[in-house]
């Protein structure tokens, strides 16, 4: 499931595709305000309970963790945390690597939303959706290893072109209407569709990110 019958035409010279520059690469939002790293301890028993329900949002993974990663840069920022372009050693593999603070998603009740974006990432294979590869924690953060897309937002080339063709817009509409129909089928409504949560990849590709306001089961 997931793969699309519409193929990219070799023609579509206003597509972006090879040669994308290193510069515009994939800042995968987490949250829109600035990062704010001065959190006050939580002494009642919500926050407690909301950090034990934490620990449980990863399960153990005793085949994978930091160590296995180099971190080459960071590409995005946000409240939760940060994302990073990373490397996985011994291979010549990339990866976007999100790493989520365990006392913010406590402190402010996401856990829910949280465990909700691992899980659609998790079962959700399509080639116009993000794909989580990893999963792990440490006694103070949350960790996906995501896709590194280094296409940049649609949103940045939005901004920069002004205007899409009709055959380049044709070209992603057909590919968000994909991604959408994948997310129908397995019961979950994605809920966040504006062009800063689509990313490009080096051919012109499309992939959607950010399932953190998604609901599934339905």
């Amino acid at each position: 499931m997931g793969n699309c019958a519409c193929t990219k035409d070799p023609s579509q010279d206003d597509v972006p595709r090879k040669g994308i520059k290193q510069k515009d690469t994939a800042k995968l939002e987490i949250l829109s305000e600035a990062v704010d790293s001065q959190y006050e301890d939580a002494g009642d028993a919500d926050d407690h309970d909301n950090m034990e329900a934490c620990e449980q949002l990863l399960g153990v993974n005793k085949k994978i963790g930091l160590n296995d990663f180099e971190l080459i840069k960071v590409i995005g920022r946000g409240s939760f945390g940060k994302v990073y372009m990373c490397k996985r050693n011994g291979t010549d593999n990339y990866y976007a690597m999100k790493k989520l603070r365990k006392d913010v998603v406590a402190k402010r009740n996401l856990f829910i939303k949280t465990q909700a974006e691992r899980d659609i990432l998790e079962k959700i294979d399509s080639p116009f959706i993000v794909k989580l590869h990893y999963a792990f924690q440490t006694p103070a953060k949350l960790y996906f290893v995501m896709d590194f897309l280094n296409g940049g937002e649609l949103f940045h080339h939005l901004r920069k072109d002004q205007k899409f063709s009709e055959r380049r817009a044709c070209f992603y509409a057909a590919q968000l209407v994909e991604a959408l129909r994948c997310l129908h089928m397995n019961g979950i409504i994605y809920r966040d569709l504006k062009p800063e949560n689509v990313l490009l990849d080096s051919e012109g590709y499309i992939k959607i990110t950010d399932f953190g306001l998604s609901k599934q089961g339905l």
